[in-house]
């Protein structure tokens, strides 16, 4: 509970920064999200249009092809193209937001290395950036206790993963 409601971690973001994904990314939570959340509701002014090339495009020029959707680590190359294109229109401090270990250590490894535009992040990384953000914030203070919750459900979750794949 923060400020009096319920935030997942995206929502939280939003509050403090400008999120940007790919159209892939937006297909991903619809089909993971069921249609009645406000989640998913929320969501249109976040895809990004791309300026400088097509969707396909980047994907073209990262990747040698067009990858259909859904297809493996698609949304991660996708959002890379985001960040490119987004750099390309002047912006900085972009930070690229993964858990998908699979995707950064495999189609990723040598695409982000070959632009360093971004920070990469994981989802606990987030949270530590929200709790330095805004534990003195008024509206929306993140307590040590909230931050600290939020950690060990992130890496319950992530040795939950760690165990299915064993």
């Amino acid at each position: 509970m923060i400020g009096g409601k319920n935030y997942s971690l995206l929502k939280l973001l939003d509050e403090v920064v400008t999120i940007k994904y790919s159209p892939e990314v937006s297909r991903e939570i619809t089909r993971h999200l069921s249609s009645t959340s406000d989640n998913v509701l929320s969501r249109g002014n976040k895809i990004h249009s791309f300026s400088k090339f097509t969707e396909a495009e980047y994907e073209q020029k990262l990747v040698t092809k067009i990858l259909p959707s859904p297809s493996p680590n698609k949304g991660e190359i996708d959002n890379l193209a985001v960040a490119i294109d987004l750099f390309m229109m002047g912006k900085t401090g972009l930070v690229f937001l993964s858990d998908d270990e699979n995707a950064l250590r495999g189609c990723l490894n040598e695409l982000i290395p070959a632009f360093p535009i971004c920070q990469v992040w994981s989802s606990l990384d987030a949270v530590l950036f929200l709790y330095l953000s805004l534990y003195k914030n008024k509206k929306f203070q993140l307590s040590c206790e909230t931050a600290k919750e939020a950690i060990q459900d992130l890496l319950a979750y992530k040795f939950k993963q760690a165990r299915k794949e064993l």
